[in-house]
């Protein structure tokens, strides 16, 4: 049941200011400076140039990502080659300004279903389809009949 919940959290539209106003208002550790925002349904992502080098960072669902450093919102990832900590460093500095929850779960759509001839039709081909297979094979089975054979 948590997967389902988990994995149906996106980040709608119309959420690039509140998202673009927490990495800027954040003073990011180690001299790291965020830069071209994106935002993705299930993530968001920055590229982060630091002393120590180049990384990207992602704003990640927190309940899927337990692991992880956290903010009251998202849970922080670093991809690269981050220095030792730095990742529980940037989370307990957007933790301050991570004011707004910016993920919503989109509400369950009702599944298509087939009228009930069409119901009616496959099943019938599905139970009907086993037999056919046995008929086949016995035929396989079955030797062949020569003239000299009673």
């Amino acid at each position: 049941m948590l997967w389902t919940l988990v994995l149906a959290a996106v980040i709608p539209p119309g959420q690039e200011d509140a998202i673009a106003r927490l990495l800027h208002e954040a003073a990011l550790p180690d001299g790291c400076r965020a830069a071209d925002v994106r935002v993705r349904a299930d993530r968001i992502e920055t590229p982060l140039s630091c002393p120590s080098g180049a990384l990207r960072l992602q704003l990640l669902h927190p309940e899927a990502h337990a692991s992880l450093p956290r903010t009251p919102h998202f849970a922080v990832r670093l991809v690269g080659d981050a220095p030792e900590g730095l990742g529980r460093r940037i989370a307990l500095a957007l933790a301050p300004h991570d004011q707004v929850d910016v993920w919503a779960r989109p509400r369950p759509q009702a599944r298509p279903t087939l009228p009930p001839v069409q119901r009616a039709t496959i099943a019938a081909a599905l139970s009907l389809w086993p037999l056919a297979e046995l008929a086949r094979w016995m035929r396989r089975r079955r030797p062949a009949r020569t003239e000299d054979t009673p």
